[in-house]
């Protein structure tokens, strides 16, 4: 059975502890949020489409990860939208795109669009 934060997951609903839930939407609610699109409509995923890089060799893992110093974490949100959630201390160089969408170019690169 998955796991998050040390704790068994249910099948379904696994996040029924809500002082579990309170803590992992605080941890996520202090790190910088940026959102990439595409007009390609060609975002894919998986049946495991969160994924998470940790940019510090050996940090705790805390929260799966969630919590880790240095991680960053990825998910698509639609056909055209991923999310990258950015741990705030150590991507302090981030902080001017927090909650902004940046454009993703068909060569890899980024183009910061601010609405």
């Amino acid at each position: 059975m998955p796991r998050i934060g040390g704790r068994k997951l249910g099948r379904g609903i696994g996040y029924a502890d809500s002082e579990f839930l309170g803590e992992l939407a605080n941890i996520l609610a202090d790190k910088y949020w940026e959102f990439y699109y595409t007009d390609t409509n060609q975002i894919y995923t998986s049946d495991y489409p969160i994924t998470l890089e940790p940019h510090v060799k050996d940090a705790p893992n805390y929260y799966e990860g969630f919590g880790m110093y240095g991680a960053e974490i990825s998910m698509p949100i639609s056909k055209n939208i991923v999310l990258v959630i950015w741990d705030s201390p150590y991507f302090q160089d981030k902080k001017d795109i927090d909650c902004l969408f940046s454009e993703l170019d068909n060569k890899g690169g980024v183009d910061v669009i601010i609405l």
